[in-house]
């Protein structure tokens, strides 16, 4: 078995560790660089070797150890490195040199890497390796935002080297699976395979990045044992605050920006800022030190206290002097902070916002890790008042993982430890964590259907495992054509999940962003209404509004130059040996595994006879920006209930009265039904009024609860649990129940969170043969599984063949609008019989001239009936349409007429915007998602 060693390197107080935790480090404070060689041919040196040179050191003489003005720097830092690969994205991160030539980023960090696994080789007391280390295996911790271009340059340099097959691993991921070594058989006790919220927090204090990482916690089972494993998922957002900075802005304390040289040699070669920043006494024997500042000799002496006290000061934004001397070698971004903010008061304030946006389930853990982390945590230092906010979820500190612990981990020895552990589990095929895949669609334009097809969706997938998948039959190389043009989408489709469109904006919360979305698609029927309107909601919901706008009414953007940053959309030419003489269909195959690099994307043509059905490799090196496609729209977006941020009818007095009134009803009591009753209308179903305009007094109304089952605050998902658990033992009782049905139709209105039994007790109803509405309706407001929502259509056609109800027509249409899943419970059998019931169900509201809510509720139906065009022809096919689609459009169009000649004509102006929605969406040329003008009419909920 190839022996393994985790890797934890970002430029300060580096470790290696082996699976069993013997750990190797200098523990220097002295940032580590990388020299690079005059000629492209010359020597990468790193480590000692870097440090014994004066190149680019800051120093007057030799002349070759000053900084120059405007050329690129020979040394560099690797915690700069690291901090550049991870801002340069998707694009070659690269090293400029004074030369013709540039480094690849990638290449410096390889050597560096490799030779800081050599040296440890040759210290283990429990290796036989040498200097050679064909014999280990590196498992590299790697930034949690490096992009896979990244990753794929780093690998390839370790492998230019010699390297034997290097493995990646996100560094919060190591650090969890070091805390897991100890933490994972008391875990199995506590964590079952229904939490699927339970997670830990991982904050590491670095050079490159301050990075605050939440992991949720999974009971996954593997060969018949069970184990618990973190699961990532993917950031968004590459963290602003680094440790470059801090220490930068500090520097300047000591220093003028405009004295390169002086602030080079302190940041570059002097500890003593650097164990500041780690609590660690600084080294009389050391100081002073001979210190070139200003054109003269001067000590450099710094004192504890007074670093200490100039941290807490410090400023939260970017380092100008620091960009200034890089930005000929690898420019860094900048990010500015508001006002006068302080570092350390900032990076309390991420802290806090963790927690804010942490999952549901229970916080099992905090670890604090990472170089600036001090060996004792009863030192004093500026990283423990930064993480106040985790006082009221954790207050237990310990130096080992604990239950219910923050552990406190120094330096990198939880990830070096990590990284290892790693690799000893992959070739001992034991699963170590699961990731989520980047979301990656491409678009096609087939006969004027237009379709994002997803090669990565999100899928959760074990870290280290191949993931793989084929779009067979949906591309065409054109006749006479060599050359194939994609487009594809980083992120979520276009049109489909905006739910996480918001955590670029500041102060936006996951409910007050779902507010937003609410007030546009219920006030504003276009982009530029809500351009008009957004003045009157408050700052933090004014660029979000306009952003969302833009997706919500007019999802594509005007053709333009757009930088990298800018787009999600990215174009690409696939080039074939030669052309058909007729159109070629070709399948799509496409491969990733976590941390492992980019997609492997092959285009394969089905005629065998064309080019012997050879592959043809997409070449990311020609991949540009790109404009959003002009999208029309084929289906409605899915629909989501906003929810009141602050929970008022859950959290305030009357609310909580409510519900401990609730709690010692007992189930045979007369009053019980009544007590329910009022906890459903007052808490569960209460409509609150949300201060949202700020220079308006209009009302604003949103519900407790979401579909998924959830509310926005702690306390309120604290109350909902209360509820949800006495109804759950309640209905153990139920044979005591006076009024079942009632009991029933009131606590489904927890939606996606009804207690369990409750659902089983649903499940038996759709089942069985005694079938009435309030059961169906009942089970669409809980069931949001795929295996129930297909039962639930199941139950709504038996009980159509005797008639086709409103609750029916109401509980197909609820789950079609709200839960993701419902398209996949259908097939084509089932989509066009509830077609056929609905169109008949408003033939008989027709004949009676009933066109209000009965009638367009089957309209609405119908539309989102059109979202399984996502999984299917069917609805495309001509025949079909005519049958239901124009069918309902002739319908509304009688509504019309019939309004306008009993002389009302606003209700037909209504009915013919409702009309022109539907026509859209049929013929696959609406331009907004949300039907508006048919849920108006629908009046539904």
């Amino acid at each position: 078995m190839t022996a393994t060693v985790g890797i934890s390197a970002f430029g300060l107080r580096d470790v290696t560790s082996d699976a069993d935790g013997h750990l190797r480090s200098d523990g220097s404070f002295s940032p580590a660089g990388v020299l690079l060689p005059e000629e492209i041919l010359g020597e990468v040196l790193t480590g000692a070797s870097a440090k014994l040179q004066r190149i680019h050191t800051g120093l007057s003489w030799p002349l070759e150890a000053r900084v120059p003005e405007d050329a690129p720097l020979r040394r560099a830092p690797v915690s700069v490195l690291w901090r550049a690969m991870v801002e340069s994205g998707e694009r070659q991160a690269v090293w400029k040199t004074a030369s013709s030539y540039d480094f690849s980023i990638g290449k410096l960090l390889a050597h560096y890497i490799r030779d800081l696994c050599r040296s440890a080789a040759a210290l283990d007391d429990h290796s036989q390796a040498s200097s050679s280390d064909a014999d280990r295996q590196a498992v590299i911790a790697i930034p949690n935002t490096l992009d896979e271009s990244g990753q794929d340059d780093l690998l390839r340099e370790c492998l230019n080297l010699g390297m034997p097959e290097p493995l990646l691993i996100w560094r919060p991921v190591a650090a969890a699976l070091a805390w897991l070594k100890d933490m994972e058989p008391y875990l199995l006790t506590r964590i079952s395979a229904e939490q699927q919220s339970d997670h830990i927090h991982v904050l590491y204090f670095g050079a490159d990045a301050l990075e605050w990482t939440t992991l949720r916690l999974r009971r996954y089972s593997y060969k018949g044992k069970d184990y618990i494993l973190p699961l990532r998922d993917r950031p968004t957002d590459i963290p602003a605050l680094t440790g470059l900075d801090l220490a930068a802005n500090l520097v300047n304390n000591f220093c003028s920006q405009d004295d390169r040289g002086a602030f080079w040699q302190v940041f570059t070669i002097f500890p003593e800022i650097w164990q500041a920043l780690a609590a660690s006494p600084l080294n009389s024997r050391e100081l002073p030190r001979p210190w070139y500042k200003e054109g003269a000799w001067e000590f450099w002496q710094p004192d504890t206290a007074d670093l200490l006290k100039k941290i807490f000061s410090a400023p939260a934004g970017s380092s100008r002097t620091l960009r200034s001397l890089v930005k000929n070698s690898c420019p860094l971004q900048a990010h500015r902070e508001e006002g006068r903010e302080k570092f350390c008061k900032r990076a309390e304030q991420e802290v806090g916002k963790l927690l804010r946006e942490a999952p549901g389930g229970k916080l099992h853990g905090v670890i604090v890790c990472g170089p600036f982390v001090p060996g004792d945590s009863t030192r004093r230092s500026w990283v423990l008042p930064v993480l106040a906010p985790l006082q009221q979820a954790i207050s237990r500190i310990a130096d080992t993982p604990q239950p219910d612990s923050l552990w406190w981990s120094a330096g990198h020895e939880a990830m070096a430890l990590g990284a290892a552990i790693y690799g000893e589990r992959r070739s001992r095929d034991i699963p170590a964590y699961l990731d989520t895949m980047p979301q990656i669609s491409l678009f096609t334009e087939t006969a004027g259907r237009q379709q994002w097809h997803p090669l990565l969706n999100a899928q959760e997938v074990l870290g280290g495992e191949d993931f793989e998948d084929t779009i067979s039959g949906k591309f065409v190389l054109p006749a006479n054509q060599k050359e194939l043009t994609i487009l594809l989408c980083k992120g979520p489709v276009p049109g489909e999940d905006a739910s996480n469109d918001w955590k670029q904006y500041k102060d936006l919360t996951p409910c007050r962003a779902r507010v937003v979305r609410h007030w546009l698609r219920t006030r504003c029927d276009s982009y530029s209404t809500a351009c008009k309107m957004v003045r009157f909601l408050p700052l933090w919901a004014q660029d979000y509004a306009v952003a969302h706008a833009s997706r919500l009414f007019e999802d594509s953007t005007p053709a333009r130059q757009v930088a990298l940053e800018e787009t999600p959309y990215r174009s690409n030419r696939v080039e074939f040996p030669s052309a058909p003489e007729e159109d070629v269909l070709l399948d799509v195959h496409v491969s990733m595994k976590p941390a492992a690099g980019l997609a492997r994307v092959v285009f394969i043509p089905r005629d065998v006879d064309f080019e012997a059905g050879r592959r043809i490799r997409m070449n990311y090196a020609t991949m540009q920006a790109a404009p959003a496609p002009e999208l029309k729209h084929s289906w409605p977006a899915l629909l989501e209930i906003a929810v009141h941020p602050d929970d008022p009818a859950l959290c305030l007095a009357q609310g909580e009265k409510l519900i401990a009134q609730f709690e010692n009803a007992k189930p045979v009591s007369a009053s019980y039904i009544d007590i329910l009753d009022t906890l459903c209308k007052k808490c569960l179903r209460a409509q609150n009024n949300y201060n949202l305009y700020t220079y308006s007094t209009a009302k604003f109304y949103l519900r407790s609860v979401s579909e998924k089952g959830t509310c926005c605050t702690a306390r309120g998902n604290e109350n909902l649990y209360r509820i949800q658990t006495k109804i759950e033992n309640d209905f153990e009782q139920k044979n005591r129940l006076s009024e079942i049905g009632t009991f029933i139709s009131r606590v489904t209105w927890m939606m996606a969170s009804t207690p369990e039994n409750v659902k089983d007790f649903l499940r038996e109803k759709l089942r069985g043969h005694m079938l009435i509405g309030k059961d169906i309706e009942n089970a669409s407001k809980c069931f949001d599984s795929e295996e129930d929502i297909r039962l639930l259509f199941e139950a709504i056609v038996r009980m159509g063949r005797t008639k086709f109800t409103i609750q029916c027509v109401r509980s197909a249409s609820r789950v079609l609008r709200y839960r993701a899943a419902a398209v996949n419970a259908l097939d084509d059998k089932t989509a066009c019989i509830l077609a056929g019931y609905t169109i008949d169900l408003m033939k008989n509201e027709a004949k009676e001239y009933n066109f209000k809510q009965r009638f367009f509720q089957g309209a609405l139906l119908l539309l989102y009936l059109l979202r399984y065009r996502k999984n299917s022809d069917v609805f495309y096919d001509k025949f079909i349409i005519d049958k239901y689609f124009t069918r309902c459009e002739k319908l509304i169009q009688e509504s019309i007429q019939y309004f306008n000649g009993i002389g009302k004509s606003r209700d037909a102006e209504k009915r013919e915007k409702a009309l022109q929605t539907f026509h859209d969406f049929v013929e696959q040329r609406a331009t907004g998602s949300y039907p508006g003008a048919v849920m108006d009419l629908a009046e539904d909920d």
